[in-house]
């Protein structure tokens, strides 16, 4: 009998739970650990998982991108690849966990109580990769009921023992130990509630199987290294360039920034499934609602910049501390990447439905080496604003590499792209004359009013919200 499936809406609203419970617990964990760790600390903390996020890279290869997108496609049929690929994995672990040793050797120094502490830290997040991997399945089963379980247990136990343990005066070395307990019980829990409610999981330990799940992942596998390296290679320069203290400033800006990334990608991991089974099937109604989401997303960004031109100077010194004032700054220019990356998401998915692996990879490779350039690049002029802004010049480069040769390879266009192009330049011109030009706070606020009404006007005009709903919501 073939996994029962829940409705968009059902999975939606599990998702939502999740991801809403694993940002309270986030937030409730980072002022904590801003609190009572101070900047300092909170950046050698951040520099750790940074370091562990460009290893897992190791331990992934691009597997995942894979084993998303043909589960997505075929559960029951690459039920099997899914198996390999856990067990492959699993292999790829010790050795990940090496490489990131090595590398936290090298960048922070030979004292033993520091290495001890980052090493768990590290191999807890390290971890995560086989868990995140049988998440792909219950996304592709579209089972976020099960997701949530396993999210929200495991986000709870980290949260509330991580923050008791460093309010109760442990050091980072206990809260490491505890991490890795908690992500192994998480990793036992997912595998049991897929076995039942899915299939069965098989250690598939056949040599030949896993050299084919590496020759197929290596494009991905490529591009996913330089990805990684653009994902964390900010936190790093500025640990070593300018010091942890500002580093920990830092890292409360990406706090910040990845909270208002939750919604979108919340509905493109809901919505992927069947946008994908849409893709084969109606390739027309698949380029009208791809049309509607990418002008649906905007909306969200503006939305972010607004809030943060009202808001970010009272909650982040309110929430934190005052010491952590110098990440508002870098908020407002998050605020701008995040537009970006809401479009990345849905842009960014669509070429990984369609199999072109070579306009998927390029267009990553090419953003990622402008982000490494311009990190090291900015950052002695501009401190940690600049690497913000390296951020979003990289992220635009993605983009575009991606909208140039989806263009080339589907001759699929989302509609309005040049008005929605134009209309995020003026945004980030409006930024740019508040953050450097004196421009006034006042004057922001009213300006991205103005551009968010035409913007929702525009979506409204275009019917994007029913087009959604009576295109995909209601699909099978």
């Amino acid at each position: 009998m073939p996994p029962v499936r829940r409705s968009i809406l059902t999975n939606l609203a599990y998702l939502f739970s999740s991801r809403v419970a694993l940002r309270i617990f986030t937030v409730v964990y980072t002022i904590t650990f801003a609190r009572i760790l101070g900047p300092e600390k909170l950046g050698i903390y951040s520099f750790s998982l940074s370091l562990a996020g460009l290893c897992l890279i190791f331990v992934d290869y691009g597997i995942g991108q894979v084993l998303l997108r043909d589960l997505s496609s075929d559960l029951k049929g690459a039920w099997e690849k899914l198996c390999i690929g856990l067990t492959l994995k699993t292999f790829l672990l010790l050795p990940g966990i090496l490489i990131y040793g090595f590398l936290l050797y090298c960048f922070g120094g030979a004292d033993n109580a520091f290495l001890s502490a980052m090493i768990l830290l590290g191999s807890a997040r390290l971890l995560q990769t086989l868990d995140t991997a049988i998440g792909n399945a219950f996304t592709a089963a579209e089972r976020m009921d099960l997701k949530f379980i396993v999210t929200v247990v495991n986000s709870l136990l980290q949260a509330i023992g991580g923050a008791t343990l460093i309010l109760l005066g442990f050091d980072l070395l206990a809260l490491g130990i505890w991490l890795l307990i908690v992500n192994v019980s998480s990793f036992f829990v997912s595998l049991y509630l897929a076995s039942i409610h899915l299939y069965q999981i098989r250690w598939i330990a056949k040599g030949s199987k896993m050299l084919d799940l590496l020759r197929e992942s290596w494009p991905y596998g490529g591009s996913s290294l330089l990805d990684r390296i653009n994902t964390n290679i900010d936190s790093i320069v500025v640990a070593q360039v300018i010091g942890m203290e500002m580093n920990g400033v830092y890292a409360i800006a990406r706090r910040v920034y990845r909270l208002l990334l939750m919604a979108v990608s919340m509905v493109k991991t809901v919505l992927f499934p069947r946008l994908s089974r849409l893709y084969n099937q109606d390739f027309e109604t698949y380029a009208s609602v791809y049309s509607s989401l990418f002008r649906l997303v905007g909306v969200l960004g503006i939305c972010f910049l607004f809030f943060n031109s009202l808001f970010v100077d009272t909650y982040v010194p309110l929430l934190f501390g005052e010491e952590y004032l110098q990440a508002c700054p870098v908020i407002f220019v998050f605020s701008l990447v995040t537009c970006v990356m809401n479009w990345q998401h849905i842009v960014g998915s669509s070429v990984l439905i369609s199999r072109n692996r070579k306009a998927y990879s390029l267009p990553v490779i090419l953003g990622s080496l402008t982000n490494i350039a311009l990190n090291f690049t900015l950052v002695h002029p501009f401190g940690i604003i600049g690497v913000a802004w390296a951020s979003l010049i990289a992220a635009w480069v993605l983009l575009l590499g991606w909208i140039i040769l989806e263009k080339k390879h589907d001759g699929l266009m989302p509609a309005d792209v040049l008005k929605i192009i134009i209309f995020q330049v003026i945004c980030t011109l409006a930024v740019v004359l508040h953050l450097h030009l004196a421009w006034s706070q006042l004057s922001l606020v009213i300006f991205t009013g103005v551009v968010l009404g035409m913007w929702i006007a525009m979506v409204i005009w275009r019917g994007d919200l029913k087009s959604i709903r009576s295109k995909i919501l209601h699909s099978s």
